[in-house]
């Protein structure tokens, strides 16, 4: 399983809790009341996010593919992948 990492936008930060588990990418793309209750931050992460750091990258890489979906790659190791956030029109 790849950890993921989100950097929070500069308008969010004043209100953003950095607490709790690292999430994995299937989280992004299932949420559930289960992880909103673990993590709520990503209720509309879309919206609220421009990058999104993914550890370990190596140890999932079809979950890393389904991230092109809706991010643009930037960087990318097999310790960290760097993920730009497109954000709709």
């Amino acid at each position: 399983m790849s950890i993921l990492s989100l950097q929070v936008r500069p308008a969010y930060r004043d209100r953003a809790v950095y607490e709790g588990d690292p999430r994995s990418i299937d989280d992004l793309s299932t949420i559930n009341p289960r992880i909103l209750a673990k993590a709520p931050y990503l209720r509309n992460w879309q919206g609220k996010y421009d990058y999104l750091l993914v550890l370990l990258p190596m140890r999932d890489p079809e979950g890393v593919a389904s991230l092109l979906e809706w991010g643009e790659l930037l960087e990318s190791s097999d310790i960290a992948a760097l993920y730009r956030i497109r954000h709709g029109s």
